[in-house]
């Protein structure tokens, strides 16, 4: 009896901001400080680094695989939801039966 080879399976390693903390030996606190500062080549890197982390978490909510509420706290941790304006109501649209389109 011959048994079907199975393919093994892949597994991708999630983006994460610990793991970035564990890949450079840094504490988080440490590379937040140093990607946000930009003061030399090593905080641009980790800057790159952390907009790879803040790009995977949303690719992942968009596709469903990651509860928005969840990948809106990752993002605020890493500092990376700026520009969002404090005490603004959220944007409401309505479309009616003719498909009219309204909006607050």
């Amino acid at each position: 009896m011959k048994y079907p080879l199975t393919k093994p399976v892949e597994r991708q390693i999630p983006y994460t901001l610990y793991g970035l903390c564990a890949a450079v030996s840094l504490a988080p606190e440490e590379v937040l400080s140093a990607a946000h500062g930009q003061s030399d080549a090593a905080g641009t890197v980790l800057l790159r680094a952390l907009v790879q982390v803040a790009a995977y978490i949303q690719e992942r909510a968009l596709l469903g695989e990651l509860n928005a509420t969840v990948s809106q706290a990752a993002l605020k941790e890493l500092g990376l939801t700026g520009g969002e304006e404090e005490g603004l109501e959220p944007l409401q649209v309505i479309l009616d039966e003719q498909g009219e389109v309204y909006g607050r």
